[in-house]
This record gives structure tokens, C-alpha cells and sequence, in this order.
């Protein structure tokens, strides 16, 4: 078996379909065509090393690495420039939540966070420890989005 070492180190049973779920996105974010089997079918074809070499643990950004590499190779270079936005706009959000805040959010910032707590720490207290919730937050997807 597979597992993938997510950004907070908690491993995860490595699963095929979210790699064809992000390909099959970003296909159609540049208005390529292409189905969820065709994108089944290259995350297969990305990922047979893993098996391959008995590889057990694989960091996510090591696959999303891998992702970036198979796109510039099947010369998809549409798709690679969408995919390395995609990520850099997570990794923005991750580090610097809320940047575009609203009237909203600054009351709730104002009203809610501890002396000295930024954005991220607010969030990471809020949603204690509970990746979705934290992520919810960050994608101002709650009641206050």
C-alpha cells in the first residue's frame, strides 16, 4: 500500500482518482476536453513508479512535483502553466489567508483574534487542528464568505 505524507505529516491511503479529479480540472479550466477515464488514465501512467519501486510513503508535494513534470512531457503546457498557478494560488492561501479581506472579515479579525494572532494562527486556533474547517476558512466558504 501507498500513503501520502500530507503537509501537516498525517499520512492519507494514496488515491488514484484525486490526481485524474485535479488533471480533469485543470483540462477544463483551459477548455481542453478531455474526460474523467482519460484522466484516470495519465495519473496511471504518472504514478506506476510508486508501485513499481515498493514505494509506501510519498510526500504530496512530491506527486504534485510529478503532475507538473508528466504535463511538460506529454507537452501540455497549457495545463502545466494552469496546474502551477493552481498551486501557487493554494500555497498563497495557505500562508497568507485572507488577503483580500472584506468588511466582513476585518470585524471578524478584529472582534475574535488574540492579542498578537495573525490571519493563519486565527485560523489554525478556530479550526483546532481540523484541516476541512481550516480550509473552509481560508476559502472564506463559511458564513462569513
Amino acid at each position: 500500500m501507498v500513503y501520502v505524507i500530507k503537509r501537516n505529516n498525517e499520512k492519507e491511503l494514496f488515491d488514484i482518482k484525486k490526481i485524474a479529479v485535479a488533471l480533469f480540472k485543470v483540462f477544463d479550466e483551459i477548455n481542453q476536453n478531455k474526460n474523467m477515464e482519460e484522466c484516470l488514465d495519465m495519473a496511471h501512467y504518472l504514478t506506476t513508479y510508486y508501485h513499481e519501486a515498493g514505494m509506501s510513503d510519498i510526500d504530496i508535494e512530491a506527486i504534485q512535483d510529478d503532475v507538473e513534470m508528466y504535463l511538460m512531457e506529454q507537452k501540455e503546457y497549457k495545463a502545466a502553466i494552469a496546474y502551477i498557478k493552481y498551486r501557487q494560488t493554494q500555497e498563497d492561501d495557505r500562508n497568507n489567508p485572507w488577503s483580500g479581506m472584506d468588511e466582513r472579515q476585518e470585524m471578524i479579525l478584529q472582534k475574535y483574534t488574540l492579542k498578537g494572532e495573525s490571519k493563519k494562527d486565527f485560523i489554525d486556533r478556530v479550526s483546532n487542528g481540523n484541516d476541512k474547517i481550516a480550509k473552509i476558512m481560508r476559502k472564506k466558504e463559511g458564513i462569513w464568505g
